[in-house]
């Protein structure tokens, strides 16, 4: 977006944002850091609710928040906003098997949460709203880290790393 919105967590697990009052010019976010230089700043407010996170992401466009809690729970909610924070139900089947999901570290884009499984390191999708079990990406390969590319809208446009320190990028019918 055009003014500067960061996101943190405190050691207890609370969730705070940051942002606006700054301006950027086009093409000058991160890893160009003027956003950064240039921001004027307001200070960190704790949102609302907090689920107690160990890990927070933001869809592309801001408008998500997912936090991945203490318990290997996660939630999510609109920002910016007020609304309470929504329990994504991690418990539930992974689609076609009768295993449940070890929630390691999330990804998100747009309304697309991902999360690595723990005991496999394979990569599982929920879209908010609409899925009913965790979906696999591709069970071929464990992943160690993901992230989502933030070029790319809509679901299955991450980019990960193995345990070798291989990079990986999947992409389902987006063009890198």
């Amino acid at each position: 977006t055009n003014t500067p919105t960061s996101f943190s967590i405190d050691s207890i697990g609370h969730v705070y944002t940051t942002g606006g009052n700054g301006s950027c010019t086009t093409g000058s976010g991160i890893p160009h850091g003027s956003c950064i230089r240039r921001w004027a700043g307001v200070s960190w407010a704790n949102l609302s609710g907090n689920p107690g996170a160990e890990q927070v992401t933001s869809g592309n466009n801001d408008a998500l928040l997912v936090a991945l809690g203490s318990s290997r729970n996660i939630f999510y909610v609109n920002y910016p906003g007020t609304a309470a924070w929504t329990n994504i139900p991690v418990t539930s089947k992974i689609c076609v098997t009768s295993a449940t999901l070890d929630a390691d570290l999330i990804a998100a884009n747009g309304l697309f949460v991902y999360a690595i499984n723990d005991s496999t390191g394979f990569v599982y999708s929920w879209e908010i709203s609409v899925s009913t079990c965790w979906a696999a990406m591709d069970n071929s390969v464990s992943m160690l880290s993901i992230s989502a590319n933030p070029g790319l809208s809509g679901e299955s446009a991450l980019l990960g790393t193995d345990s070798s320190g291989n990079l990986w990028y999947y992409c389902n019918a987006n063009t890198p």
